[in-house]
């Protein structure tokens, strides 16, 4: 889904991020994280868990607005995981592309729908 433009760029993301967690650990748990996506996608099993858990590290470094972290909470109550794709936002509402996983189409589109977000297939 599109939950609409970044007001922040790509280069001023990486800076706010360089300079908040430059040095932090943090980087290996986004590792771990992705290496669990991968092996699930994979071998064809389920990635929600470690989905939610790459949006809550993306959330905790600051590159998805509020908005669209309680979008994410609410596929979630659904059943289903969420994550920002790309740089994310540093400021605004609207965070770009966002992947939702293990919920229906059908249900996924009224949400968008509920928050204004454009659903794309």
């Amino acid at each position: 889904m599109n939950t609409g433009r970044p007001v922040s760029g790509t280069g001023e993301c990486v800076e706010q991020v360089r300079q908040g967690f430059g040095g932090s650990d943090i980087w290996q748990a986004f590792t771990a994280v992705t290496e669990q996506i991968k092996t699930a996608v994979l071998q064809k099993q389920d990635a929600r868990v470690a989905v939610r858990e790459n949006q809550r590290l993306l959330e905790t470094i600051g590159v998805v607005p509020e908005r669209v972290a309680r979008f994410a909470r609410t596929v979630e109550a659904a059943g289903g995981a969420a994550k920002i794709s790309g740089a994310g936002a540093v400021r605004g509402d609207g965070g770009g592309a966002m992947l939702a996983y293990g919920i229906s189409e059908p249900e996924l589109a009224i949400l968008c729908a509920d928050f204004g977000y454009e659903f794309l297939r």
